[in-house]
């Protein structure tokens, strides 16, 4: 990505499309040692439970800038690109964010020993 913003002339384009859908197709943006905090038992990510940690909203906010800096670019190769960016994003922080109250960093807690915090 920085490289492409730096050059400007579309040589590293090809990388970022490649680096967002490898990205996209991850099970989970969360940091395996948070995977406690999902309902479902098991070491394995539940596409279906996204947890938000540092490293989803990490992931999350690098995922935004390249859409902000190269959606136009993207639009041209092929919409579907910006429009899975938006769709990962939604799916895995603004969603969960918006319909759970249970991660302890929210504070409506104070019992941090619990698994999902809130029950």
């Amino acid at each position: 990505m920085l490289a492409e913003l730096v050059e400007g002339e579309g040589r590293f384009l090809n990388c970022v499309i490649d680096g967002v859908f490898a990205i996209c197709e991850q099970t989970s943006w969360c940091l395996s040692a948070h995977l406690y905090m999902q309902k479902s038992e098991g070491s394995l990510p539940n596409v279906t439970e996204p947890i938000i940690d540092l490293g989803a909203v990490n992931t999350g906010e690098s995922m935004a800038l390249i859409h902000y800096f190269f959606n136009k670019e993207f639009d041209k190769v092929n919409p579907l690109i910006s429009q899975r960016i938006g769709y990962e994003i939604e799916q895995r922080i603004l969603k969960p964010y918006y319909e759970r109250d249970d991660f302890w960093w929210m504070g409506f807690t104070t019992d941090f020993n619990k698994r999902t915090c809130c029950g």
